[in-house]
């Protein structure tokens, strides 16, 4: 039965829904989320968390469409912000496994483990190629300003401007 739900926090959903005991009218099946901080989902539901196939778009612009496990992506997805786009394997809500990130006409194509690239290719807007350890790119696929990440290294209030966000394997 497809109905319309306002949620006490102002989460708005209209789709299928069941009751669990005292819990009464939560999304389960097909249908979408309004939520009050801008976010939407639609897609499968179960218990009344996304489950199955279906699309996160998150106030800011991100959008996530692929496959979700009681919440959070897991499976194959599709990630594309405002910066970039990462395609392949998801797991807890991060890039885990294969996949292809493209990042302002850079591509890398290999593993991802929690979130951060560890082995493959990248291939350079020009069309070179490079195999090897994990780099940072800063900010613009810029080889001039290419830098090794060392193992346990945090960035200093100088190195802010960085964004580590730009990971790339070359």
């Amino acid at each position: 039965m497809i109905k319309k739900v306002t949620f006490a926090n102002g989460d708005v959903y209209e789709g299928e829904t069941e009751s669990f005991g005292e819990r009464v009218d939560l999304p389960h099946g097909r249908g979408k989320m309004t939520y009050a901080n801008g976010n939407v989902y639609e897609g499968e539901t179960h218990h009344g968390k996304p489950h199955g196939k279906g699309k996160f778009i998150f106030s800011y612009g991100t959008v996530y469409e692929g496959d979700f496990v009681k919440g959070k992506a897991n499976g194959k997805g599709k990630m594309t912000t405002k910066e970039s786009v990462y395609e392949g394997d998801f797991k807890d809500g991060v890039k885990h496994g294969k996949g292809t990130y493209t990042d302002n006409g850079c591509t890398f194509e290999g593993e991802f483990v929690e979130g951060k690239p560890t082995k493959g290719k990248t291939t350079y807007k020009d069309g070179a190629v490079k195999n090897g350890k994990c780099k940072v790119i800063i900010p613009y696929c810029s080889e001039i300003l290419t830098v090794e990440i060392l193992k346990d290294y945090k960035p200093t209030q100088e190195d802010e401007w960085i964004r580590l966000r730009y990971e790339i394997c070359p």
